[in-house]
């Protein structure tokens, strides 16, 4: 999404829901800078709409068309596809054939009881501020699990002390199988040698886990907020 394209789709919004500074309408957005232009500002406080942005990492949440219109919409253009290449084997998918699969599957996704369930879902109309609560948009914590379970056990490794036997030790036995009777039905074993080191070890001292890269900081957005852009103070930023 750029400015230019943002700006007629803006057209397109106005054309449809026919505000104006006597019928004013709040218009709900992320905060991509595309949203931010000044010729934007201009068309928002021209035409009656009122721009609130999301608060930052709450889209998958808040956003209201994600979860009830683009999520089965990718799966109706999913269904499609496959429907598709069952009845055209060996044939494969081009440019030509998408609009004809994302139109059936848009049909589908894009109904009025769709679009109503997510702003519903979503607290947003009707109003209800406590549809979430803070747990639901709580700052992720991956370390405080407790260490239980089968993974966290101890290995038990047994490593053989390669240092040459001291003298006077030569005579001492290597390790070698049991002289148990084998007609008693009890399974041989092999006893450890007595030069034989045993430590325990985890699997992340075997094997470290990967550590990720160094996060880039070139190109990094500056930390933001939710607030309503067509606001005075606003504005003036």
């Amino acid at each position: 999404m750029t400015e230019e394209s943002f700006e007629k789709y803006l057209t397109h919004f106005i054309k449809f829901v026919k505000c104006s500074l006597d019928n004013k309408v709040l218009l709900i957005l992320d905060n991509h800078n595309s949203h931010m232009s000044p010729n934007g500002l201009d068309v928002y406080k021209n035409n009656g709409i009122i721009l609130l942005t999301l608060p930052p990492h709450t889209s998958h949440k808040l956003q209201p068309l994600d979860v009830y219109v683009y999520g089965p919409f990718k799966t109706y253009f999913n269904q499609e596809s496959d429907s598709f290449m069952v009845n055209n084997p060996g044939k494969t998918i081009n440019l030509k054939n998408i609009p004809t699969l994302a139109g059936r599957a848009h049909q589908r996704a894009f109904t009025p009881l769709n679009i109503t369930k997510g702003f519903e879902h979503r607290g947003i109309c009707p109003y209800n501020p406590n549809i979430f609560s803070h747990a639901d948009l709580a700052f992720a914590s991956v370390p405080d699990r407790p260490n239980t379970g089968i993974e966290n056990q101890q290995i038990r490794v047994e490593a053989v002390n390669l240092v040459p036997n001291e003298p006077g030790n030569e005579d001492e036995d290597i390790a070698g199988p049991s002289t148990s009777d084998t007609n008693t039905g009890e399974a041989t074993h092999i006893t450890p040698p007595k030069n034989a080191v045993t430590s325990l070890k985890t699997p992340e001292e075997v094997r470290p886990y990967p550590s990720a890269p160094p996060r880039k900081t070139q190109g990094k957005r500056k930390p933001t907020r939710t607030k309503i852009l067509t606001d005075t103070p606003n504005l003036e930023e």
